[in-house]
């Protein structure tokens, strides 16, 4: 009986691997309508130079009973886009699918979007801003996540 509850956990595991695979070409269609699902069209240019310049063993999908529900957008070292479904919004499938992101890219830094609640998200998840410039509409910011111990204030407080 001892042996049952690892296995149920492996099992689980293998499961939701099965969910996320690498971005292909023939994906571009279903993954441009969840893009435009989430973000305004006046996006459009940069995520299709995004997905033009992604780094392909990097940017993911996650599907769900063979609907793409997230995805995961690399470039180099750079998350370009992140984003899930807002049906399947605060079912915790972002936060699955950004540490799956992590396990493969553990160097990584963003552009978050002027939101306090996302960059928060983003801390949660081992970010740290590393840059912030204030313009007349907005803040830029750029967050980064090591996969190596640092010598920052940050690093040290952990």
């Amino acid at each position: 009986m001892d042996h049952d509850i690892p296995l149920l956990k492996i099992e689980k595991l293998s499961l939701y691997q099965n969910m996320i695979r690498v971005l292909r070409d023939t994906d571009y269609m279903v993954i441009k309508t969840l893009f435009f699902l989430v973000f305004h069209i006046s996006e459009e240019s940069y995520f299709k130079e995004a997905w033009r310049n992604r780094t392909v063993d990097r940017s993911f999908g996650l599907w769900k009973e063979g609907c793409v529900i997230g995805l995961a957008i690399v470039r180099d070292t750079k998350l370009e886009y992140i984003c899930i479904d807002p049906s399947q919004q605060g079912s915790g499938w972002g936060s699955f699918l950004l540490r799956y992101v992590l396990s493969v890219c553990p160097t990584i830094y963003l552009n978050p979007a002027d939101d306090p609640i996302l960059c928060r998200w983003y801390e949660r998840h081992g970010f740290t801003l590393s840059n912030e410039e204030e313009c007349s509409s907005s803040t830029h910011r750029c967050y980064v996540r090591h996969g190596y111990p640092t010598r920052s204030k940050t690093a040290r407080k952990n």
